[in-house]
């Protein structure tokens, strides 16, 4: 009789274990969901500081430079738009180590034997935390290619934030809506390949400081210029998700057919590099990688990849969607967040109307935004 009793003690045992384990299971199963909204709901708070942080640094430059925003780089090329706001984001130490002015070298910083290596040698590993979304899932810092091929590339900082140069009138119209005449391809001319497409609008709020060739006059835009108001125009968009090239795209060039970016140049230049005149490179997953500086001139609505993309001839008026034209995309769910003038932030969702995201792109196009 007690060997009984052990026995059925023993079955119960098991399976009160049994229960225990099912119920610990389905504990998990409903928390682990729990646990990683939470942890999302964290990190796109962090990403919201940061560019808070970047708004009060860009209306501490204003102040510095006649009401003048930051611009996306000196001349054709050079330091960016993030490296301007280093001093007032604790980061003088590196800034004090840049080259920024000097019309004699347009090419400032880019580390071939013809031109000065001091930019990049100053900002080699460095991670400024304020540019890093933490829901990029991305390294920050990135092997880039200053040289074109030199062995022993520097690591540079690929931030997660890209500059609004503005808006086309829509993904196969590359002109400013507003009529006058600030849109542009690369050049100035309609290009087909991999190295120079893009579609470029300085109807936004970052631009270069001078136009070539004249360096005496600069053309960042003032405060008094956004006569749209600054809260109704978007300064900082986010730039945290790699995104696609459509399979067999430039095959002769990248032998998979498929390529990751950034908007802020993974892994060309990175963040510190403001490729302002549209030029761009290809990136092959395989060797080494290229990409825009970190502006863009939007051109699609939030969130959408260049696999969601159309394409179409160029003689059609659409060009494959690369380089800066990637715009606003996040890897929070449902949308992104954006940086307006005043320095507030708004988290704005990726089925935003097209038209209400252009006018908020565009400083001056006097349309009368009435946000969702």
């Amino acid at each position: 009789m007690a060997r009984v009793v052990r026995q059925v003690r023993r079955g119960f045992t098991m399976i009160e274990a049994a229960v225990v384990v099912a119920i610990a299971a389905v504990m998990t199963a409903a928390l682990v969901p729990a646990v990683l909204k939470a942890r999302e709901a964290a990190s796109r708070n962090e990403c919201r500081n940061n560019l808070k942080q970047i708004g009060i640094a860009v209306h501490m430059y204003l102040d510095t430079d006649q009401g003048r925003f930051p611009p996306s780089a000196p001349y054709g090329n050079g330091p960016s738009w993030a490296a301007y706001l280093l001093p007032y984001l604790e980061a003088n130490h590196i800034y004090k180590n840049l080259q920024f002015d000097d019309p004699a070298n347009v090419f400032v910083g880019y580390g071939t034997a013809e031109y000065d290596t001091s930019n990049e040698q100053a900002t080699e590993n460095v991670v400024v935390p304020t540019f890093v979304c933490p829901s990029a899932g991305m390294d920050p810092l990135q092997v880039v290619d200053w040289t074109w091929g030199r062995a022993n590339d520097p690591k540079a900082l690929v931030g997660h934030y890209a500059g609004i140069a503005g808006a086309t009138t829509s993904g196969t119209d590359y002109h400013d809506p507003t009529g006058k005449h600030r849109g542009g391809t690369t050049n100035g001319v309609v290009h087909f390949n991999c190295y120079t497409e893009g579609y470029l609008c300085y109807n936004g709020l970052l631009m270069p400081k001078y136009k070539y060739p004249d360096y005496s006059t600069p053309r960042q835009p003032s405060r008094a210029s956004v006569t749209d108001g600054l809260g109704k125009t978007i300064l900082i968009g986010e730039a945290s998700r790699r995104t696609e090239w459509p399979t067999g795209l430039c095959a002769s060039i990248l032998p998979n057919g498929r390529s990751g970016f950034t908007m802020t140049g993974a892994r060309g230049e990175g963040m510190w590099y403001g490729d302002s005149n549209g030029a761009q490179f290809w990136e092959d997953a395989h060797t080494y990688d290229h990409g825009q500086g970190p502006i863009t001139t939007v051109r699609w609505p939030i969130n959408t990849t260049v696999m969601d993309m159309p394409l179409s001839s160029p003689t059609a008026g659409g060009l494959g969607p690369w380089g800066p034209n990637m715009g606003i995309n996040s890897t929070h769910p449902g949308g992104a967040n954006t940086l307006r003038g005043d320095g507030s932030v708004h988290f704005m969702s990726d089925k935003t109307a097209w038209e209400v995201l252009r006018a908020l792109c565009i400083r001056d196009d006097g349309q009368a935004v009435n946000e969702p």
